[in-house]
């Protein structure tokens, strides 16, 4: 029997199945630091307010790392965390 999933690897690809958290990620992946305000304007259509539950999901998750600079806050995209889960998953499914 193998191993059940991590609670934070299931917590992280809960987080990047969202549709608009994947397109947050896709749009961090573009730059080395996003601001909040950056995302605003890029997703004019989605709430601050919804954008806001996103970040902090991701960042919870362990997707995107927050760092503050003032009074704006600097998101970038967690790459290793990332990678580590999907190495993880990837050696708990094993080969076929």
């Amino acid at each position: 029997m193998k191993p059940a999933l991590k609670p934070n690897t299931i917590d992280l690809f809960a987080a990047l199945g969202n549709p608009q958290r994947a397109l947050v990620i896709q749009f961090c992946l573009s730059a080395k630091s996003v601001s909040l305000c950056d995302l605003t304007q890029a997703f004019p259509d989605i709430p601050r307010s919804s954008l806001t539950h996103h970040v902090n999901t991701l960042v919870a998750a362990g997707a995107l790392t927050a760092t503050k600079a003032g009074r704006e806050t600097n998101l970038s995209v967690n790459r290793a965390q990332i990678l580590k889960h999907v190495k993880y998953l990837t050696e708990m499914m094993g080969s076929p």
